[in-house]
């Protein structure tokens, strides 16, 4: 499968594979599950969505202009302003409150 991380506090180091990327808030970490990960707080709390989603889910969304897996594959970590940071919140809660009382694998951590 595949997660994507957004962190949505500063503070903190996430390693991907051999790179060593800061944490603060927006930042976004799209990877394959099965790459070597670990995020590291710095101190304090450390909040952050994580979704896992299934392969079979990501070529099923696919479509010839999009190849989810590729995108996935690469194992990004990308910096995204304060709109995109709040409005990618938004929808990951939006998602949580949905989803309630069904096997979805997202989550909101808290330390």
């Amino acid at each position: 499968g595949c997660e994507l991380l957004l962190s949505l506090t500063d503070g903190g180091s996430f390693f991907l594979m051999d790179n060593l990327h800061p944490l603060c808030r927006g930042t976004l970490i799209l990877m394959e599950d099965r790459v070597l990960h670990r995020s590291v707080a710095a101190q304090g709390d450390y909040d952050r969505y994580v979704l896992h989603i299934p392969m079979e889910t990501l070529k099923t969304a696919s479509t010839a202009q999009t190849d989810l897996l590729a995108i996935f594959s690469q194992n990004r970590c990308v910096q995204l302003d304060e709109a995109a940071t709040r409005q990618l919140s938004q929808l990951m809660e939006r998602c949580m409150l949905q989803a309630e009382g069904y096997p979805v694998n997202l989550r909101h951590r808290d330390n």
